[in-house]
């Protein structure tokens, strides 16, 4: 359980570090993922482990392909 919460806050902040660098808030995103705010806040807090539908929305809001979400260098 540790190293899915752990994978869980990884994602969530590769997520936050996306979305920062795009120059998006969460209310932004949230309106392109059709999700409420504090989802997205959980997510990338690494408090809330989304579907892949959730996913898929984000990644896109983020202009990116899903593998990117999981990503641990820089390319996007």
């Amino acid at each position: 359980m540790t190293n899915n919460v752990s994978s869980q806050t990884q994602i969530g902040q590769r997520i936050r570090d996306l979305r920062k660098k795009r120059k998006l808030t969460l209310q932004e995103v949230a309106d392109k993922t059709r999700l409420a705010v504090s989802t997205m806040s959980k997510i990338e807090r690494g408090l809330l482990a989304p579907t892949y539908d959730k996913f898929s929305r984000i990644a896109a809001a983020l202009d990116v392909d899903i593998i990117s979400l999981y990503a641990t260098d820089s390319r996007e």
